[in-house]
């Protein structure tokens, strides 16, 4: 009964959720996850703290149809899938449960500490298994029925990571990540399959040939494979807890790096790279070898002078020892074995339409549970002003048997609030039936100190002198060689300012002032010229100001406007030389 719980509160616990290839949390400023990614991209929120939860399972050779097909009964279903060589039955999932997220960002850098529970898993279920649970072997009469599970493996383990990021110039921003890691538990069966054989002849009425072998490694939280199968009375509750849980903090350690980069060409093009999973984990709690040659073994019935000792020898009892004698088994324990985790990379191409819309191209490879797997993707991503964000996405998911996903994803920024979602396949749930990939993706953030940034250039508004104009860092968010202090987009004559800009006069040319002049066709200006109208700043108010300054009185007020008034024309017609 023990055995029993402890599997099946083991099954409960990697049960969790699912992720693998990137999407709505890829280079995305509204969401702290987007660091986990890439630790170099700074998203744009002061604080976060955040859960998030995720599942993605791909099976490729069947979906729900291959099962529940209402053309065809129970019977028909199971023989169509046994014969048809396209059809299966292998599942992948790769499942994440973000038990806690952190996220801080200071002027020019970003911090994150994430904890997570991982669990990645490839099970291959033999088919011949479905064929002799529901006709038993007669429908295997003079052929093969054959189990193989090579290449499953399963894999789960706690991650803390820590992630920093930083603007090292206006354009480049790069980071690096660290992993530590505890294994929970590990299973490879690198080699596993038996087979069976029945056969009907005139010599014997019923005869059976059945072989296998198999070559595993196994670390269960301290659980012994070999003592389970050979000791009815072992208790594998205690073992674990003697092994596992009394000290947690040497067993199955592992570490992981990546690193990443975030490149902005100009207001319209970023590059950007990672990549993460660089490291291995070293099981040690209950590591076992399991190695069997593959010995054919023949079945041709039972001796019949046994049943007159029926008291003293069981007939399951026969069977078991002479099967034992058969198969050659040997399970022996080791020190520790590693197992080097996959690593990921991914790349990314984005093209901005505008600070809030913009297109992602990316690619990924190193995804699934043995890293063979890769995805190329198209983003289209709206944010709508700080409340919304909105993405839409087309995937190509595994190359040698392509996957063609859409995908959507929308986060709600209700003030420090922030639920998000992720669905890399709507096809997936609205014909499931069909679907041969299930992903989804949610979170709940709490934001606090938002650090509001309306161009996108990495400056914060507070601090940006042209706030709706991409600029550069250090020059406080405007274009290098603005000089102009900060920008009022609020006055109507910045824009026709901008668009014409006064040009200087040459240093070669010779002021001429006839005092009959047009204003408009003088390129030099004169002190009663000394108007408003030149200086985009000024508001009617100053031009009225400057009017009365040209009256015979002059107060001491008027003169303070007027000096004030020339040095605002003096910068302007500076910037102008410069341009």
């Amino acid at each position: 009964m023990k055995k029993q719980q402890l599997f099946i509160c083991l099954a409960l616990g990697l049960s969790g959720f699912a992720k693998a290839q990137t999407g709505f949390e890829f280079n995305n400023r509204h969401l702290s996850q987007s660091a986990n990614i890439n630790p170099a991209f700074l998203p744009q929120y002061k604080l976060t703290l955040g859960v998030g939860n995720a599942f993605e399972a791909y099976h490729p050779g069947f979906n729900i149809n291959t099962f529940f097909n209402s053309a065809a009964d129970a019977t028909t279903t199971i023989r169509n899938i046994i014969n048809d060589p396209k059809v299966n039955l292998g599942v992948s999932f790769d499942n994440r449960t973000e038990m806690f997220q952190f996220g801080f960002k200071s002027k020019r850098s970003y911090f994150t500490f994430n904890s997570s529970n991982q669990t990645l898993g490839q099970i291959n279920i033999p088919k011949d298994a479905l064929g002799m649970a529901m006709f038993g072997n007669q429908e295997y009469f003079g052929k093969r029925a054959n189990f193989d599970l090579s290449g499953t493996e399963f894999m789960s383990y706690f991650e803390n990571k820590i992630s920093y990021g930083r603007a090292i110039s206006n354009k480049l921003n790069v980071g690096i990540s660290y992993s530590s890691i505890i294994g929970i538990a590990h299973a490879n069966l690198k080699t596993a399959y038996a087979y069976l054989e029945t056969d009907t002849n005139n010599t014997t009425i019923y005869q059976m040939k059945m072989g296998g072998a198999f070559d595993a490694q196994t670390s269960l939280m301290g659980l012994s494979v070999m003592k389970a199968l050979n000791d009815s009375n072992y208790d594998a509750q205690s073992a674990i807890e003697d092994a596992f849980l009394s000290n947690p903090s040497s067993s199955n350690r592992g570490n992981a790096l990546g690193f990443g980069f975030v490149y902005r060409a100009n207001k319209k093009i970023q590059i950007s790279g990672a990549m993460s999973n660089i490291g291995k984990i070293t099981w040690n709690v209950g590591a076992e070898s399991h190695q069997m040659s593959d010995k054919p073994w023949t079945f041709t019935g039972l001796d019949t002078s046994i049943t007159n000792d029926l008291k003293n020898v069981t007939v399951q009892d026969l069977l078991l020892d002479s099967f034992a004698q058969a198969f050659d088994n040997h399970s022996t324990q080791l020190a520790s074995y590693e197992t080097k985790l996959h690593s990921r990379y991914t790349l990314g191409l984005e093209y901005f339409l505008s600070p809030r819309t913009y297109f992602q191209f990316v690619y990924g490879g190193g995804y699934g549970v043995k890293g063979d797997k890769s995805f190329t993707s198209i983003n289209a991503h709206k944010e709508l002003g700080e409340w919304v964000d909105l993405r839409l996405s087309y995937t190509l998911y595994d190359f040698s048997n392509a996957q063609h996903n859409v995908g959507v994803g929308m986060s709600m920024n209700l003030g420090p609030i922030q639920p998000w979602i992720s669905l890399n396949n709507v096809s997936g749930l609205m014909a499931y039936d069909k679907s041969h990939y299930q992903s989804i993706r949610v979170g709940l953030n709490i934001n606090i100190g938002q650090r509001k940034d309306t161009d996108g250039d990495g400056v914060r508004d507070k601090s940006d002198s042209c706030y709706k104009t991409y600029g550069a860092r250090s020059n406080n968010g405007c274009e290098l060689g603005y000089l102009g202090g900060k920008m009022n987009y609020d006055e109507t004559a910045v824009d026709s300012v901008m668009a014409e800009p006064i040009v200087a006069p040459s240093a070669m040319e010779t002021p001429q002032n006839d005092g009959a002049q047009n204003s408009k066709e003088s390129p030099m200006l004169t002190e009663a010229q000394n108007t408003p109208a030149i200086t985009a700043t000024e508001t009617p108010e100053m031009s009225k100001e400057s009017t009365d300054a040209t009256a015979p009185k002059t107060s001491k007020k008027n003169k303070v406007a007027k000096t004030k008034k020339k040095s605002k024309v003096d910068i302007s017609l500076t910037e102008a030389m410069m341009n």
